[in-house]
């Protein structure tokens, strides 16, 4: 039988019940398959310590394996991964939401306690009834939103009645669930929504006055683990053009599955410019005829023509540094402080076709490189024989190609946790592989 996500909520909610945990799935019935395997779990604030814990357990006995485990305002994350077959091409992974309050980004709606203290059983996952699930939909679809779905309209329409306002004035202030209810009654209009979050937002920050500080604290805690040490997952492809790296990055990002953890993927190689300077560099060294660093005799220089290309090569490389370290901290780091993974098509180790005299091309220069930036968890040299690349991208001859194959890999050799993958198989399988030795990573990472 393949593993289904569902098969672990299904034992989680049995056990739930079991010990008697006060718990429901926000949306939905739990039953639907969700992208990623995403799960929204609202928690009653006594229990979320104890279902926390019988998640994990319930989790390691059915052979699901901890990608990340941690607490983040009134969200409790609880990543998990199966590998399933061995010949499986695709991880299935599984992402728990467990909330204790409904809120955003640190702005509190309302608690849990109300909307699970009667939940209903579907097919053996507990849910909202109607009235509690209509009121949790209609502030996520004003407060986190902004827009109404066709099949929430449905369901907010569906929806109305004594039991609707007894319930909003049960968790929300009166002032709040009477918007709420007035809203859901006309109709759920998006020409209202402005207006009425509105209201709603002013009610709440005065019901609950940590809502005035709470955003600004989190955002600042954010800010402190930009300073902090790296808390995500690197991840770098290098290879010539022709041997797979965009094709197998996109598979690795889709086989990871978006639910278990956020994936971002950056491009930094020469084609893109990031500093001002780059593309000053960039007019000023103009390459020689035949000294494109792949082929060709050396060109003879003496007098100021060696100056000025020592000179141009220095300023290059200089600039090369800053420019790959810019983008390391902007478009990078901060994305691997939220622990989230990062995969980077090319890397700074990845120095392009220089001149053949060039500096890049010293080996003392090759094993100075890691010490140079931050070293990737994982590098991967996607590489095939060079007529094959040829074949593929024909920019370049075969002589060129075996040139640039032998300089990468001299370079990952320094460069720890490295390792060369032949893309002679299919994209899947490769990704496959990719991403089960990502997930390792990412489960030795899990803090507790």
């Amino acid at each position: 039988m393949p593993i289904d996500a569902r098969h672990l909520l299904r034992a989680v909610w049995s056990m739930f019940e079991s010990r008697h945990i006060r718990a429901a799935v926000l949306r939905g019935d739990g039953q639907s398959p969700v992208p990623g395997g995403d799960y929204d779990i609202l928690v009653h604030s006594d229990d979320l310590a104890d279902s926390v814990q019988l998640i994990m357990s319930v989790a390691k006995e059915l052979g699901w394996r901890p990608l990340f485990n941690q607490r983040v305002s009134n969200h409790h994350h609880l990543g998990f991964w199966h590998k399933g077959d061995l010949d499986a091409e695709r991880l299935v992974s599984l992402h728990l939401d467990l909330q204790d309050a409904l809120g955003k980004k640190g702005f509190l709606y309302a608690r849990a306690e109300p909307f699970v203290e009667k939940i209903e059983y579907r097919q053996g996952v507990g849910t909202l009834r109607a009235e509690a699930s209509t009121v949790a939909l209609a502030l996520h679809v004003l407060l986190d939103k902004g827009s109404v779905r066709p099949e929430y309209r449905s369901l907010l329409q569906g929806s109305s009645g004594q039991a609707l306002e007894a319930f909003a004035e049960r968790v929300l202030p009166r002032s709040s669930a009477r918007t709420l209810c007035s809203w859901i009654r006309s109709g759920a209009p998006e020409s209202d929504m402005g207006s009425a979050s509105s209201r709603i937002r002013s009610s709440l920050r005065i019901a609950y006055p940590l809502n005035l500080i709470r955003p600004i604290l989190i955002r600042f805690r954010r800010m402190l683990r930009y300073f902090g040490s790296r808390r995500g997952v690197l991840i770098a492809f290098l290879g010539p053009d022709g041997s797979g790296k965009s094709t197998t990055l996109e598979a690795v990002r889709a086989t990871s599955a978006r639910g278990a953890f956020p994936i971002k993927s950056v491009y930094m190689g020469k084609r893109d410019t990031f500093l001002p300077t780059s593309a000053l560099i960039r007019m000023l060294h103009q390459r020689e005829s035949g000294s494109n660093g792949q082929s060709g005799p050396v060109p003879k220089r003496s007098g100021i023509n060696q100056f000025l290309f020592y000179f141009k090569d220095i300023a290059g490389l200089l600039n090369w540094v800053l420019e790959q370290w810019a983008r390391y901290l902007v478009q990078v780091r901060p994305f691997l402080q939220q622990d989230g993974l990062v995969l980077t098509d090319r890397y700074a180790f990845d120095l392009g076709n220089r001149d053949i005299d060039s500096l890049a091309h010293k080996r003392f220069f090759r094993r100075l490189l890691p010490y140079l930036f931050p070293v990737p968890d994982r590098t991967y040299l996607l590489w095939e024989d060079p007529d094959v690349l040829y074949s593929r991208k024909p920019e370049m001859s075969i002589e060129q190609f075996e040139k640039l194959l032998g300089r990468l890999r001299e370079i990952v050799d320094f460069v720890p946790d490295s390792s060369r993958i032949r893309t002679n198989r299919s994209v899947k399988i490769i990704a496959a592989q990719i991403t089960a030795d990502i997930a390792a990573l990412m489960e030795t990472r899990c803090r507790t």
